[in-house]
């Protein structure tokens, strides 16, 4: 993969899951809660919680550095599976009316396909990067065209955010 679309791909996820981590670190109690909600009969909320937002955290630290960022890649991909997973479940058994998380604690995101596609790109945005060498930082330009790489990236992650919001916004409404 060219080098600025992999490091453009590795400060995007970097993004993500430091933001993702953070919503978690900052609000343990609506997580806790959340996590209770989709999987009630788990024991260690608190705990799982915690390794959650640390493996989040290791990750966006991890797929900067290119000799890991295959490995931070994979796990991330994996992650963004299972959280794919327990959104498809909460859809499936008609909790469509759940909270989804990933907006943080402010955010009235709920539950839906449409996010489940979202979490199913972003894996299919890592794949490429998981199986190829990572590139190193080279010069000036590159790291550039890296960030404006990234910015497009996180940029269309919110707009489809907002998209989906909007419509769930609207849907209750009619």
């Amino acid at each position: 993969m060219p080098e600025v679309l992999d490091n453009g791909l590795a400060l995007f996820f970097a993004w993500l899951f430091a933001a993702a981590a953070l919503y978690k670190f900052r609000a343990p109690r609506y997580y806790h809660d959340l996590l209770q909600a989709y999987l009630p009969g788990l024991p260690f909320k608190r705990l799982i919680l915690l390794v959650l937002a640390t493996l989040e955290l290791t990750i966006a630290v991890l797929v900067l550095w290119p000799p890991l960022r295959a490995a931070a890649l994979a796990g991330g991909a994996v992650l963004l599976l299972a959280y794919a997973a327990m959104m498809g479940a909460q859809v499936r058994n008609g909790h469509a009316d759940a909270a989804c998380g990933c907006s943080g604690p402010g955010s009235e995101l709920l539950v839906s396909p449409a996010l489940v596609v979202r979490n199913l790109v972003c894996v299919a945005l890592a794949l490429p990067s998981i199986t190829d060498q990572a590139s190193a930082w080279s010069g000036l330009l590159s790291g550039v065209l890296s960030v404006i790489v990234a910015l497009v990236l996180v940029s269309g992650y919110l707009f489809s955010e907002l998209l989906i919001g909007n419509a769930q916004h609207m849907n209750q409404d009619i």
